[in-house]
């Protein structure tokens, strides 16, 4: 052993396979679990995303989304996510016994708290949420394929034996392939996972979650095709006059995200009471 790995034992992971000792750098070791993280949140996106086309499909047998609204009578429109939030409530808070918030936010206060690992529990809401999105209720799939992915990322660092600040990245590295894989858009996977969940800039935790968030990406892509979720014009000019129109916009966006978080925690206080 030389004087550097003397100096900077936590530089390396020991463990063995089939009898053997391996000994790699800790960046090796995370980048590899990066390409883990990818291709299993990749495979997931992939389900959950067909599951919810399929389960949609057997409820609302039309060809036009259209034609689904049009076709249906009034009392089914209102009766149908309504339904679906009933079963979900039930599982949940009865059978389950979840009696917290769930989401992103959940996932930032644990982060915020020094968890860096989540029960297999934390499963549970995100893929109930699924039941939401077929029955045609008012939810997408990036916030839990988000969740399963930190979820997951939580596990593989508890069966790797990974520090609970290492094991933040592989949270990280989950967030941003599930982010990637449902929007097929990488780099928008790779920025909220370091801006919104981890909120680190560290080289180390950012080739990880590169790496899982175009893994993840590609296995979408494979298997979904090359569309992104949300389609743009391409040739689209911007006037320089309308740009005002722009900043207006975001001002009134930032007040009315305030009010919708407001609004969002007043009435889970009320709901709980």
């Amino acid at each position: 052993m030389n004087k550097s790995d003397t100096t900077h034992p936590d530089r390396f992971v020991k463990f063995r396979i089939a009898g053997l000792s391996i000994r790699i750098s800790r960046f090796t070791f995370l980048a590899f679990l990066g390409l883990v993280m990818g291709m299993v949140t990749g495979v997931v996106a992939v389900l959950f995303r067909k599951a919810a086309i399929w389960g949609g499909e057997f409820l609302f047998p039309y060809q036009d989304l259209e034609n689904v609204v049009l076709s249906m009578a009034s009392l089914k429109r209102l009766a149908m996510p309504a339904l679906g939030g009933l079963v979900c409530g039930l599982l949940l808070y009865k059978i389950g016994k979840f009696r917290r918030g769930q989401g992103i936010p959940v996932i930032l206060e644990a982060l915020a708290s020094g968890r860096g690992f989540f029960g297999r529990r934390f499963f549970g809401p995100p893929l109930m949420a699924l039941v939401t999105l077929v029955c045609g209720g008012s939810a997408g799939p990036e916030g839990p394929i988000a969740e399963i992915g930190s979820a997951t990322g939580s596990q593989v660092g508890r069966f790797s034996r990974l520090p609970p600040k290492t094991a933040k990245t592989l949270i990280g590295s989950g967030v941003a392939g599930g982010i990637a894989a449902v929007f097929n858009a990488p780099i928008g996977g790779v920025f909220f996972a370091i801006e919104v969940i981890l909120r680190n800039y560290e080289i180390a935790s950012l080739t990880p979650i590169l790496i899982a968030a175009v893994v993840a990406s590609v296995i979408s892509r494979m298997a979904l095709g090359n569309e992104t979720a949300l389609p743009f014009i391409e040739d689209m000019t911007i006037p320089t006059h309308e740009l005002p129109f722009f900043i207006l916009l975001g001002l009134i966006c930032g007040f009315i995200s305030i009010f919708y978080i407001y609004g969002i925690g007043s009435c889970h206080t009320l709901f709980s009471r």
